[in-house]
């Protein structure tokens, strides 16, 4: 048995001050006799202090994660007999790191997804060449910790570049 992590693990909620949450998806185990997954972790790569029996989908959550701690995530299948797989490969994930993702809408907008630690604020700053930046809105995480922001100037430039910046 062999399960294979999709890709990464994103924040989707701030549960309380400091404690965060991760959602972490992987592909089915091929075998028939597959009755469940446990998702494993902890603090050292290869070395799982924790695990959360998820049941027979493909896909669970890990309450309770402290901000700017390293978890390695991974996954094994089980079967009707209690027999596990091996692990599945290794996802990393820290909380507390925003990040940020660019699309262009179905209207031709620029749009910023950004997911983040609520109640902070990040500034979103534009440059045409990569050496100048200029800052272009300041916003603040909302409940959820994601947000989208869409750059009304955008289609005055040629091309356009983004980052986003934690205010201290």
């Amino acid at each position: 048995m062999a399960c294979l992590f999709q890709g990464t693990g994103e924040v989707r909620a701030q549960t309380s001050q400091g404690s965060y949450e991760v959602k972490l998806a992987w592909n089915a185990n091929p075998g028939t006799d597959v009755t469940g997954y446990r998702i494993h972790y902890g603090t050292t790569s290869g070395t799982y202090t924790a695990s959360i029996l998820v049941g027979n989908v493909t896909q669970g959550t890990i309450p309770g994660l402290a901000e700017g701690a390293t978890y390695h995530f991974a996954v094994t299948a089980l079967n009707a007999a209690g027999l596990q797989s091996g692990f599945s490969n290794e996802v990393i994930f820290k909380p507390g790191l925003h990040t940020s993702r660019i699309r262009t809408a179905a209207d031709g907008a620029t749009v910023l997804s950004l997911t983040g630690l609520i109640g902070r604020q990040y500034d979103i700053e534009a440059s045409v060449d990569l050496k100048a930046w200029t800052l272009i809105d300041t916003v603040t995480m909302p409940d959820g910790g994601s947000l989208e922001f869409s750059d009304p100037d955008a289609g005055s430039y040629p091309r356009r570049f983004y980052r986003t910046r934690q205010r201290p």
